[in-house]
């Protein structure tokens, strides 16, 4: 056979297990859950192997949508008016019962043989794609022997039949005798609380053959003609559509248009075998529009009338066999039409068709393919064809009709046909479940890939910022360096330098005996020690990373060790002062206001002996500076000695400044400051005795 042959072919090529397995064997749905192949479920892979195994997953889907393009293609066959058969509804219950809810009951036209049997699934007509419906879930199939002894060919009550979808289920069972079948369904759909079940068509396979149900019976119906009704499970139309290879339009179809006198004629088809031979099967394919029009029987005559001719011992037609079955058959549709004439031998296979289809006023005769088969075997075409109309030859090129070609694909005998629409459904479950690891693991893989991008990118962000902090440290290094450097040289150059002018103004000092040029010396020399002092604050502050309040203090000693000149110096500063960081304002304000004071002191005071007190009482910080020296009158004091601007950088720093001083008594400047307030930010130019 044609399509076994190349079937086969095919899968070798393919070479995959799973194909191997199916050509080496006819296919057959499992008659047990014992007999069930496991389905590969998707597996866990590790992330490294997840581009591996995607590739891997791909090669094979290649591999199996090949091996699936090889099969039949399934078909929507456009069949309106004949769903199948379909139960009535029943309660639906809990568990599977031990007895059957439904039965159907086959009448076969033949005993011997090997069976098979072929359950279609029916059409869901609610839905807009192409679905599944009612397929049954729990089910047994018997066959009957003359005996009356009933063998259990199929069994599946104990486990729910994996749902087939739309395609055919097909069990290729052990050698059995019996012209009954029964099917026993203990399990169906459940829908709004009631249970059913529904089929398209049912075939019994003997020989390779597909077989004439003469009867068929079921326990329950539920009958709305023309769509359901428990004939349609032997009526020629299903929902399978042709058995050809793949779809197509019309070429190659025989087509004939009539005019109005030729459509009231008979239209004759002889096939001439050249001797007397044995028949089984006349199979009749309808025709496809050649404009692509999808019209169900296009061009199918609504009354054909099929004769065998016997040749008698003259060489002339003899005994004739009449077969009325096309006379009630109505248009097939998407089908195949079959006439049984098992058993008799003729030359000449005469058809006659009358009464036919019109397509815009216009009488139409189409016919894609006449089949002759015998026992699962098609004859080949090696016999001529004629037209007649009215018993005259037509003068036309009927070669299509048994080129074994229909609508432009290679026809199939119905027995391969359904096999190998039944054989796709382990594929699809396979391809289904490599299509869902695939999916699973694609997504998977962008998971990892987007987490991976948004690691490298925070990564990247990290030794940004570690090189640009890097690069931030690195220059105020050099910063510091550079102000250290800065500040030793001043230190080195500048301080050396006012040290040199304050002792050379001091030896001038001494000798000179004009009153004013020594007291300008004095003043040349203190503003050489204050600018010497000043340079080491600035020294000091630069070589600090923070002030802190006893460091300070501190340093405002030694401003006043350095200033004041054959001085006796006291020192009076008590050891526990917090060691609290001052801010760089309000450090500042403290050196100039202990500037200021020391700068008096040292140019107006004339004293002899000078103390520093500093101590802290409760959380109040007290600077105190005295003297012996002359006095002044504080209400009468120039304005050059900058008596205000101490007054006002002591309320600035949120202190009290508090000046005493008589004429011949000395002078006390004390500054009160809360500790709280050396936080507070100021910023004030105030102006100064020098």
């Amino acid at each position: 056979m044609w399509f076994r042959k190349s079937f086969i072919a095919a899968l070798l090529a393919l070479g995959a297990p799973l194909f191997l397995q199916l050509a080496t064997a006819s296919y057959t749905d499992p008659i047990s859950p014992g007999q069930a192949v496991d389905v590969p479920q998707v597996r866990d892979v590790a992330f490294w192997r997840i581009p591996a195994e995607l590739k891997q997953i791909e090669e094979q889907i290649e591999v199996l949508e090949a091996s699936l393009a090889a099969l039949p293609p399934m078909q929507n066959a456009m069949q309106y008016d004949a769903y199948g058969y379909h139960s009535d509804y029943l309660p639906a219950i809990d568990g599977v019962p031990s007895e059957p809810r439904w039965t159907i009951d086959l009448e076969t036209s033949q005993v011997g043989g090997a069976l098979g049997f072929v359950m279609v699934p029916a059409i869901d007509r609610r839905r807009l794609d192409p679905a599944g419906y009612g397929f049954p879930k729990r089910f047994r199939i018997f066959v009957e022997n003359d005996d009356g002894n009933e063998l259990l060919l199929v069994d599946w009550s104990a486990v729910d039949f994996p749902n087939p979808g739309r395609r055919p289920v097909y069990f290729d069972l052990p050698r059995a005798f019996g012209t009954r079948v029964r099917l026993e369904i203990l399990k169906g759909h459940t829908e709004n609380g009631l249970e059913f079940c529904a089929l398209s068509r049912l075939h019994c396979i003997r020989r390779g053959e597909v077989q004439l149900i003469t009867d068929v019976h079921a326990s329950s119906s539920y009958e709305v003609l023309p769509y359901w009704t428990v004939e349609a499970l032997r009526d020629q139309r299903s929902s399978l559509g042709l058995p050809i290879v793949h779809l197509g339009h019309g070429e190659g179809d025989f087509v004939l248009n009539l005019s109005a006198a030729q459509a009231e004629q008979t239209l004759t088809i002889e096939l001439d075998f050249g001797e007397n031979r044995r028949h089984g099967w006349i199979n009749l394919y309808p025709g496809q529009s050649v404009e692509g029009l999808k019209a169900p029987g296009y061009g199918f005559p609504n009354s054909i009338e099929v004769m065998l001719i016997e040749e008698d011992e003259r060489g002339e037609p003899g005994s004739s066999y009449f077969n009325a079955m096309g006379l009630s058959l109505k248009n097939p549709g998407d089908n195949l039409l079959r006439l049984p004439w098992a058993g008799y031998d003729a030359r000449w296979l005469q058809i006659n068709f009358r009464d036919f289809a019109k397509y815009q006023e216009q009488a139409v005769f189409s016919l894609g393919e006449i089949e002759v088969e015998r026992r699962g075997q098609r004859d080949e075409p090696e016999y001529s064809v004629s037209v007649m109309l009215n018993g005259k030859a037509l003068s036309v090129d009927a070669s299509s009709l048994t080129d074994g070609v229909v609508a432009g694909a290679p026809v199939l005998l119905t027995h391969d046909w359904l096999q190998g629409l039944a054989s796709a459904k382990p594929i699809e479950s396979e391809l289904h479940v490599l299509r869902q690891s695939q999916s699973d693991l694609g997504i998977r893989w962008e998971g990892l890939m987007l987490r991976a991008s948004i690691g490298a990118a925070l990564l990247l962000l990290i030794a940004v910022i570690v090189v640009v902090s890097y690069i931030i440290r690195q220059r105020r290094r050099e910063m510091s360096a550079l102000k250290w450097r800065i500040a030793r040289d001043l230190h080195d150059e500048v301080g050396s330098n006012l040290g040199s002018i304050s002792l050379s103004a001091e030896r001038l000092e001494e000798d000179l005996v004009n009153v004013a040029n020594k007291e300008d010396l004095m003043d040349l020399s203190l503003l050489a020690r204050e600018a010497s002092a000043s340079l080491r604050d600035v020294v000091w502050v630069i070589d600090q990373t923070s002030i802190r309040l006893p460091e300070l203090i501190q340093k405002l000693v030694e401003r006043a060790k350095r200033v004041l000149r054959d001085v006796e110096l006291q020192v009076d500063v008590v050891p526990k002062i917090p060691n609290r960081v001052v801010p760089l304002t309000a450090k500042r304000h403290l050196v100039m206001f202990f500037k200021e004071v020391i700068n008096n002191c040292a140019r107006h005071s004339k004293a002899t002996e000078v103390t520093v007190a500093a101590s802290v009482t409760g959380d109040v910080l007290l600077l105190r500076l005295l003297d012996n020296g002359v006095g002044f009158d504080t209400n009468a004091a120039p304005s050059g000695w900058g008596l205000a601007s101490l007054k006002q950088r002591g309320e600035e720093l949120g202190g009290v400044v508090a000046i005493e001083s008589t004429l011949g008594n000395g002078t006390a400047v004390t500054l009160t400051i809360p500790l709280k307030v050396l936080l507070k930010k100021t910023d004030h130019n105030y102006k100064t005795s020098n």
